[in-house]
């Protein structure tokens, strides 16, 4: 339904030192020219168009979207998803207060501290990267040491304003400026297709629509699925 292809793919993409990403999609999007798949961009599918189409069987792919905590202040004007920051990171101010610290939370944190930004990752685990391999891990470790990051764990964010995080850790309680905040809590599977088309066609689902996980589960799901219709 957008305008460009690669869904989540596209935002990890745009972090710093991601470009293989980019990569991957480029070859994706010429392998499906070479063999001459349909691509329609910009049209969002429900039952009437699939109801047109008459498929056999339909893949869902739709992905997963992110999470919105239930924290006072999330709706203010500077509080941004990842994805937005990373796709615009000119809407980031100086002062930059990133919420998670899984690996998306972390490549945003890292491009933006390349682009001369004071940030501060919060995350509510004791430790942060747990979604991260070994080898990931030391690379941007060292990078966001070197960049000045700084990383607060354990710590919960309990209200944002338009100057400041307010968050506990442990029972001290403590407040963070920014004037810029960014989520980056998870995602959740956008299951909305799934559900109105059960019963009405043969549905496979693959990927992040299923459960969201990295690129290579994903790619793999469609090559187990096409091979199997």
């Amino acid at each position: 339904k957008e305008s460009q292809l690669g869904g989540q793919a596209r935002y990890a993409a745009l972090a710093a030192h991601k470009e293989g990403m980019q990569t991957l999609l480029d070859y994706q999007q010429r392998e499906a020219g070479q063999y001459g798949i349909e691509i329609q961009l910009g049209k969002a599918v429900d039952l009437s168009v699939v109801e047109e189409i008459k498929p056999d069987v339909v893949i869902i792919a739709t992905g997963a979207t992110p999470i919105l905590p239930q924290i006072p202040g999330i709706n203010l004007p500077n509080v941004f998803q990842a994805q937005e920051i990373l796709e615009s990171p000119e809407k980031a101010g100086s002062k930059v207060v990133v919420v998670g610290g899984g690996l998306v939370g972390l490549e945003t944190a890292e491009t933006l501290a390349e682009q001369g930004k004071d940030v501060t990752v919060l995350e509510m685990l004791p430790q942060i990267g747990a979604d991260l391999g070994y080898t990931s891990n030391l690379s941007i470790f060292e990078s966001l040491e070197k960049l000045g990051v700084k990383i607060e764990t354990g710590t919960k964010v309990t209200q944002i304003s338009d100057k400041a995080v307010s968050a506990t850790k442990g029972e001290s309680a403590k407040e963070y400026s920014a004037d810029t905040v960014i989520l980056a809590v998870g995602s959740k599977p956008n299951s909305t297709l799934i559900d109105e088309l059960n019963g009405k066609v043969k549905v496979l689902p693959i990927g992040d629509c299923v459960q969201p996980r990295k690129v290579i589960e994903a790619i793999h799901d469609g090559y187990l699925f096409a091979r199997n219709i």
